[in-house]
């Protein structure tokens, strides 16, 4: 299967423009365009025939907007995260304790990515609440009875991702602050309402690490911006889309 890639992140791709393209493809239509430009984060379509992957390609390119068809095989995987107890920044690299409470050093030279932010997500939590129920009884008609059912109102919420990727193990740090969960950074321990120390710690990384090396998050922050990723799948495609930029120019 292939994909059909931005060439930048910057580049703006309009409705009509994602319309006019999908007409040249066989299992697209214009229905799935309002979902395509909700979710560009750098792959603009996936799980195409390279027949309509380069159909595609060619109506974006009709329209003024270049594009890279790549096999979706060379895009990378990305490896299962380790949540560190905590972590330090230093000029030598980035130190986090185990569960074990033993201290790594991950060198900075080791350092492929970063990518931080606000990310919106529905919790995967099994929630189950009390509703009246009405249960048929033999001669005594309906009776009213409290039952827990499954939640089905699922509500969105708002997580702060910490994200790092080295070329050696772990390979993947990951952080979360949430209602729930704290980040322990720095000497800080930094919760979720702490939302100035937050982009703090996201505005420090990006005086450390090359601009291309850190995700759009980290650099809207460094800019004094606010910006919340509409869902993870938007936070991880921009993450996989920039490690096949970094792979691809550098020659890997």
């Amino acid at each position: 299967m292939y994909a059909v890639l931005q060439v930048s992140l910057e580049q703006p791709i309009p409705l009509e423009a994602l319309e006019a393209a999908v007409m040249s493809t066989e299992t697209l239509a214009k229905p799935d365009c309002g979902r395509l430009l909700q979710n560009v984060f750098g792959i603009v379509v996936n799980n195409l025939s390279q027949e309509d992957a380069l159909g595609f390609q060619a109506g974006l390119q009709s329209q003024g907007i270049e594009t890279e068809v790549v096999d979706q095989a060379s895009l990378p995987s990305l490896p299962e995260p380790f949540r560190p107890q905590s972590f330090n920044i230093s000029p030598e690299g980035l130190s986090f304790d185990d569960y074990t409470g033993q201290e790594q050093l991950c060198p900075m030279s080791t350092l492929v990515f970063a990518a931080g932010g606000h990310v919106k997500h529905l919790p995967n939590i099994a929630r189950r609440k009390l509703e009246w129920a009405q249960e048929a009884m033999a001669h005594a008609g309906n009776i009213n009875h409290l039952e827990m059912v499954p939640d089905r109102q699922a509500k969105e919420v708002v997580q702060f991702r910490l994200e790092f990727y080295f070329t050696g193990e772990p390979h993947r740090l990951q952080c979360l602050a949430d209602e729930s969960t704290i980040v322990r950074g720095n000497g800080q321990v930094l919760k979720f309402r702490d939302q100035d120390q937050l982009d703090s710690l996201l505005v420090s990384l990006a005086g450390q690490t090359p601009p291309e090396q850190v995700n759009g998050g980290i650099k809207v922050a460094a800019a004094g911006q606010d910006y919340v990723y509409p869902s993870i799948h938007a936070f991880e495609e921009e993450i996989v889309w920039s490690l096949y930029r970094l792979a691809h120019d550098s020659g890997g």
